[in-house]
């Protein structure tokens, strides 16, 4: 049983690091501001903005500034510079390659849900199994418990 328990767990972490969204082609005119967006951007202007920030990335992600009109694109996203500050980005919609928007995965949420239901009975029966070996009429052998401060209340 700890075994399932183990891969439960590294399931569910898995699950949860990508997300409950995913990000399906859109047409560019589809876009706005306020929208989170992936884009791939063709090889030439790539190089372009290579010079400039000094990394080459052919495709970034996103959010679609109110400078996005029909003749360009406006993003803020999250620079790979080891900054945790958002760089400003505009490129003509020439250069861009594709365009992807970002919506719910309803699968992917509904197994997260359940992969967790899983891990939860899972633990909740380890948890009965283990308080369970005291021998009869023993109950918990509570010498063996460590006291976990998680919340406190005094009357």
């Amino acid at each position: 049983m700890h075994r399932t328990v183990m891969w439960s767990v590294a399931a569910l972490a898995a699950l949860s690091m990508s997300g409950c969204h995913r990000y399906v082609e859109i047409a560019p005119e589809m876009v706005s501001p306020g929208d989170v967006i992936r884009v791939t951007l063709d090889r030439q202007e790539a190089l372009r903005l290579a010079g400039e920030r000094g990394e080459l990335q052919e495709e970034l992600t996103g959010t679609a500034t109110q400078q996005t009109d029909e003749r360009r694109l406006g993003m803020s996203y999250v620079g790979t510079r080891g900054s945790d500050f958002r760089d400003y980005l505009e490129v003509q919609w020439d250069a861009v390659q594709r365009v992807e928007g970002q919506e719910i995965s309803w699968v992917r949420t509904a197994g997260l849900g359940a992969l967790a239901a899983v891990v939860t009975v899972a633990i909740l029966e380890i948890a009965d199994e283990s308080a369970g070996q005291g021998g009869e009429g023993g109950g918990i052998n509570e010498s063996q418990w460590t006291r976990i401060p998680f919340w406190s209340l005094r009357w």
